[in-house]
């Protein structure tokens, strides 16, 4: 069977719905300590992750370019290392949906997601470097903006 990425990522798109709670699931199986304590609407949130998380891998496979997935995942530890969150939560969100992806696909469409795993293993792997911003200082309101995501990242709430 020969299997492209658009069709792969087209299933994943189909899937995502119904294999999100069976992610989110074994996620919080793993790492109880971690999620229990967030309760129902931590619940929610994960689930809303999860969805982005595929959104994300989704776009990357349509694009045939693993490291936008990598890349995603880069920011993904930072945000959730500014979370004050596990380093372990993105890794184990990962194994969570490489475990689902196995039930679901068989061994030729792992082989196309593989290198996308490959990407965000390896970004959670790499040391944190901070990503920076792609707003211009130089832009109307750029000094605004910058300073309104310095308050964002420092929890600062208005």
């Amino acid at each position: 069977m020969n299997i492209s990425l658009l069709s792969l990522a087209d299933r994943i798109e189909n899937l995502k719905d119904q294999i999100t709670p069976i992610i989110v699931m074994r996620q919080y199986g793993l790492q109880p300590d971690q999620w229990e304590s967030f309760g129902s609407k931590g619940r929610q949130y994960s689930l809303r992750d999860v969805k982005y998380h595929l959104s994300f891998l989704i776009e990357a496979i349509r694009a045939g370019d693993a490291s936008i997935f990598g890349r995603y995942v880069t920011w993904v530890k930072e945000l959730f290392h500014h979370l004050n969150f596990q380093r372990s939560s993105m890794t184990s969100t990962l194994d969570s949906i490489a475990a689902q992806f196995g039930r679901e696909f068989g061994p030729e469409e792992i082989e196309l997601l593989n290198p996308y795993f490959r990407a965000g293993y390896s970004a959670m792997e790499s040391p944190m470097e901070s990503q920076g911003t792609f707003i211009s200082e130089i832009a109307p309101l750029g000094n605004l903006a910058t300073e309104y995501l310095d308050a964002i990242l420092q929890k600062d709430k208005y």
